[in-house]
């Protein structure tokens, strides 16, 4: 697989924050490259599958509440559905001895999860990207094995730099 040599910005990483940068800067008309070092999209967010194929067992960020309203808009724009919070009845704990009853929610004030699960939400920006935008699996071992060559960021010169561009190499 070959790749440019070139990109206007590089982005690390694929978590929420990432994938919202890529896709804002890539509408924006920008060359962008995201790079994650696992082999999927979502950081944070993890989401196990289910036998129920509309849903998932969140392992990470689960939530989202009133006043996210970019968060709210997202899952509205790609179809993703959610759901209201449940917050009657005590909390289940399940650690890795025993499953632990707490008496009352802990999640007390109203919130909003996922149906397909929080991962959802990263692999909706993904899909707006280009393929060739999204590389996967990327550690810097893989950019660089031997120390030699690799991922060159060049950035402008700072106003107390004598070079005309700076340079690092990675």
């Amino acid at each position: 697989m070959s790749h440019q040599d070139s990109h206007d910005v590089i982005v690390v990483g694929s978590g929420a924050s990432g994938l919202a940068a890529a896709t804002a800067l890539h509408a924006a008309g920008r060359d962008t490259l995201c790079l994650e070092a696992r082999d999927r999209t979502g950081g944070r967010l993890l989401s196990a599958p289910t036998s129920h194929p509309e849903r998932a067992l969140d392992l990470g960020a689960t939530w989202y509440w009133d006043g996210e309203e970019r968060v709210r808009a997202l899952a509205a724009r790609s179809g993703i559905k959610t759901f209201e919070q449940h917050l009657a009845g005590d909390t289940l704990l399940q650690e890795t001895t025993a499953v632990r009853r707490l008496h009352g929610n802990l999640v007390d004030a109203p919130s909003r999860r996922f149906a397909a699960g929080a991962r959802s939400v990263t692999t909706a920006l993904a899909a707006a990207l280009p393929a060739e935008s999204l590389r996967l699996n990327t550690p810097v071992t893989a950019l660089h094995p031997d120390g030699q060559g690799g991922l060159a960021v060049r950035r402008p010169r700072s106003p107390t730099s004598d070079t005309r561009e700076q340079v690092t190499r990675w």
